[in-house]
């Protein structure tokens, strides 16, 4: 079964082979953008759109996140329809 990619918002910059989705940290329950393929992360769309400040943390156990909470922090309209 292939991912679903409900919260993409770019296509990585770093690695050009995966999705950068909004994902929530299940520990902190803080939202950032993770590369689904690289597992670069990045704190903000400017960062990611920009190849910026991103970085690798092998202990983050991340989850889909609620759309409510995308919302919350206004990130609702960076989503990627197709």
């Amino acid at each position: 079964m292939y991912p679903t990619y409900n919260f993409k918002v770019a296509w990585c910059l770093v690695c050009a082979q995966g999705w950068v989705e909004i994902v929530r940290e299940k520990e902190t329950n803080n939202l950032f953008f993770l590369c689904e393929e690289c597992e670069t992360q990045w704190k903000t769309i400017t960062d990611v759109l920009n190849n910026k400040n991103g970085i690798h943390d092998d202990t983050s156990i991340v989850t889909e996140p609620f759309l409510e909470e995308v919302e919350r922090m206004g990130w609702s309209g960076l989503i990627l329809k197709n």
